[in-house]
């Protein structure tokens, strides 16, 4: 595992077939640079580790739970590096784009976590530098393949994915939003760079029709825990602008928002 501990990129995936896709990434070799695999495997298959996997900058860790967020946090407990990036199994790096999160930590001491662009799915953002610790620009939200953090920030705060939330977890998405929620809740300095560094070709999870009640049980879950109870009147909002968007049922997802929302998952 050679790394002179300046970046960690923590690549989730489940399964066999998981394992396959991150070896089709083509993993750059970059100079300070190290790939932590958390690869989830329940029903403890055989896995095989590929050839093109056995390298020294790529650390493969093997457990039998579910639920993407244990993973991630799994990954982010594997890491040793100054700097942290979160990466999914489909995405292409650059080596230029690695070092461009390694450069903007570097050159932005004061910032704890930072938000970046990636390429492939007609994505907004601001076309300047924002600090989220101030407040959210409008139709912006996050995704977890844009989140680079300093470890020591993390570990100061005992900041961790929610592991209520996420795909095959009680809610099935939302663990992105609200992981930035507690880096902004804990006073961490949380900045967005209109800087591309990864490209993901296909339809992100965010942007798929909400077609299961996870998921928008897992929105109204994740407006009780982030605005209280006062966040009611966000709930028939989210459903009539998700409705005329073409993701979301109203009256179906409202149920199921209304459902989250009234379980109030109140803890980390």
């Amino acid at each position: 595992m050679s790394s002179n501990g300046k970046l960690d990129v923590l690549i989730s995936t489940y399964g066999v077939e998981g394992l396959q896709r991150v070896t089709k990434m083509n993993l750059p070799q970059v100079e300070g640079v190290r790939y932590v695999v958390s690869l989830q495997n329940p029903e403890n298959k055989l896995i095989e580790i590929p050839e093109l996997l056995t390298r020294p900058d790529v650390l493969i860790s093997i457990i039998n739970s579910k639920g993407l967020s244990k993973n991630r946090n799994n990954a982010i407990s594997l890491s040793e590096a100054d700097v942290c990036l979160i990466a999914d199994d489909d995405l292409q790096y650059t080596e230029q784009q690695l070092l461009a999160v390694l450069e903007t930590f570097r050159s932005q001491p004061n910032v704890d976590v930072a938000m970046f662009k990636y390429d492939g799915d007609n994505k907004l953002y601001p076309d300047k530098v924002v600090n989220l610790s101030e407040g959210m620009p409008k139709n912006y939200y996050p995704s977890s393949v844009e989140i680079a953090f300093r470890r020591s920030s993390l570990l100061a705060k005992g900041i961790k994915f929610n592991e209520n939330f996420g795909i095959n977890a009680r809610y099935g998405c939302c663990e992105d939003p609200l992981f930035l929620h507690d880096c902004i809740d804990a006073g961490l300095n949380c900045v967005f760079f209109p800087i591309t560094i990864t490209t993901h070709n296909g339809v992100s999870t965010g942007n798929r029709p909400m077609m299961r009640p996870d998921l928008p049980e897992a929105h109204g879950a994740y407006i009780r825990r982030v605005y209280g109870f006062s966040g009611i009147l966000r709930v028939p909002l989210f459903a009539w602008r998700n409705h005329r968007t073409g993701r979301l049922r109203f009256w179906w997802g409202l149920r199921y928002l209304l459902k989250g929302f009234l379980a109030n998952p109140a803890s980390r």
